[in-house]
């Protein structure tokens, strides 16, 4: 199965990285890149590939780079794209577009691949095509995020329209502006990887299909698992039970994740006890049942 490594930039309180106030009141970047990568991967949901969000999915914490790209080059995707959208002064002005970063040091296929989606993105929000640029070109600067990808990794940086542009903001804060960035990069990841369609989904039995994304943003039920709880704390080292590296676990919502490290960290302990937040650091990767972790 082909795999996709998905990074919604910055995070939901990142200083600075929100638009004006403007008819839909002032709009936070991540809050955007989000709406968009979720929109990805329901487009994608009924493919053959799986999705790996490298950002933190709570945007709470506003991941390291370093972080992002030690994800990509470990778990070796396919194709690797970092969704965000462009700012030009911060205050209201007429810059508008879309635009793709790649490295300039990297093979020429990303440059192309870059192409391919800044025509894909404007063809389908209908705003301006600032076309692919290399990222010192365009900033005068490399940028880690496509930079420090192994080269093997196909790898581009999407700004999907300016925040501060009077032209893009009602586009851009817009859930069909947002869908329509989605099925842009749906559409060439889709071409480009040559994904196909699942035979569950063919057919319209999805039910032992496997997850496309591997982390659940979903907002898990109270379990009634409060005899198990008092097992785990903050801080605990737990592993998912049954389950190896690289296998499929369980969310507390009947959602499914896919389980990379041996070990996580409890990060939130709830519902008596019954719902255990677990993640790397900080970083959340799902909230599973109590029942389904063991302490390491």
């Amino acid at each position: 199965m082909k795999k996709i490594c998905l990074d919604a930039g910055h995070g939901v309180n990142t200083a600075g990285k929100r638009t004006p106030n403007g008819a839909n009141g002032v709009v936070r970047e991540w809050t955007m890149n989000n709406a968009v990568c979720n929109n990805i991967v329901e487009l994608l949901k009924d493919y053959d590939v799986e999705i790996i969000r490298v950002d933190d999915i709570t945007g709470v914490v506003d991941r390291a780079v370093r972080t992002r790209t030690d994800a990509v080059n470990r778990i070796k995707p396919d194709l690797f794209v970092s969704i965000h959208h462009n700012a030009f002064t911060g205050t209201w002005n007429t810059a508008t577009g879309v635009e793709v970063l790649f490295n300039r040091d990297k093979p020429r296929r990303d440059a192309d691949l870059a192409k391919l989606f800044a025509d894909e993105m404007a063809k389908l929000t209908g705003l301006r095509n600032r076309g692919a640029k290399q990222d010192f070109q365009s900033l005068g600067i490399t940028l880690h995020m496509v930079r420090e990808t192994l080269p093997a990794i196909p790898s581009v940086l999407c700004e999907g329209g300016f925040m501060d542009g009077t032209i893009d903001y009602p586009i851009i804060t817009s859930g069909k502006g947002q869908r329509a960035y989605a099925q842009a990069v749906a559409n060439i990841c889709i071409s480009y990887l040559k994904l196909q369609v699942r035979k569950q989904a063919a057919s319209g039995n999805t039910a032992n299909a496997p997850a496309t994304s591997v982390q659940n943003t979903s907002t898990p039920q109270p379990q009634q698992q409060a005899a198990q709880s008092s097992a785990f704390k903050i801080g605990d080292k737990v592993k998912v039970k049954g389950v190896a590296v690289g296998g499929w676990g369980k969310t507390s919502t009947g959602g499914e994740f896919r389980v990379w490290f041996p070990a996580y960290d409890v990060i939130q302990v709830t519902d008596g006890g019954g719902r255990v937040v677990i993640g790397i650091g900080r970083t959340v990767t799902a909230a599973v049942r109590a029942i389904d972790l063991s302490r390491v």
